[in-house]
């Protein structure tokens, strides 16, 4: 049984879904943001036993040739064009090849770990699509099987809607998971930051990005 996960690198700059804090932070700063989370993504996701293959899907060449000098070919970057997701996941999947499982998560949540991935690809086995959302909206995790591959790259969108009339029209088997915190502001990112145990590198590197944005906007950016 050949299973792979994706991780797809939403820098924002260079995505389909403008990273969230790009809006409220200057450039650096929210690439900065945007390299923690991916960092911490590859790093709890990196298959030590082996139980499926991983890689890092950029949205350009000089994204890919980046993260390939990052990461040292630890994990096997690519740079894929699409203007949809379901167009970028069909192109993908023609550049890594056949699994049988496929899961494809963005960057910027809160990583899962190796054996929470593990567990959606085992429930791939009695359900046909594992799915996870921000909103209605905004996808941050999807996984299906290969049969139906076609079904998802033939959607307009990837929404909890989209996935919903799909399951409905062709009587599919859909586990979803809750909605995962994201960081859409300053604030929330403070609120995500507060929900880490203190233990946490995360916490420890978003800490230390919010403190330089203090200094950097003075009292404009609310304290930890």
């Amino acid at each position: 049984m050949k299973n792979v996960l994706v991780i797809i690198n939403e820098k924002g700059t260079s995505s389909l879904s403008f990273f969230p804090l790009l809006d409220e932070l200057p450039a650096n700063f929210a690439e900065k943001l945007s390299l923690i989370f991916l960092d911490e993504a590859i790093s709890e996701g990196f298959p030590v036993d082996k139980g499926y293959s991983i890689f890092l899907v950029n949205f350009n060449q000089k994204d890919m040739e980046e993260m390939g000098k990052r990461y040292n070919n630890f994990v096997k970057p690519i740079a894929v064009k699409g203007k949809s997701y379901p167009e970028l996941i069909k192109n993908t999947v023609k550049a890594i090849g056949d699994f049988d499982k496929y899961l494809f998560v963005k960057s910027n949540i809160i990583p899962y770990t190796e054996p929470q991935l593990k567990d959606f690809f085992s429930r791939l086995n009695v359900h046909d699509i594992v799915f996870g959302s921000f909103d209605e909206e905004d996808f941050y995790i999807i996984g299906f099987i290969k049969e139906i591959l076609k079904e998802i790259t033939s959607l307009k969108e990837i929404s909890e809607g989209s996935i919903e009339e799909l399951s409905l029209e062709k009587r599919l088997d859909v586990y979803y998971l809750p909605e995962k915190a994201i960081a859409n502001s300053v604030e929330s990112l403070t609120e995500l930051r507060n929900k880490l145990p203190h233990s946490s590198g995360l916490a420890r590197k978003i800490d230390n990005l919010i403190l330089e944005l203090t200094k950097y906007h003075g009292d404009d950016i609310e304290k930890l």
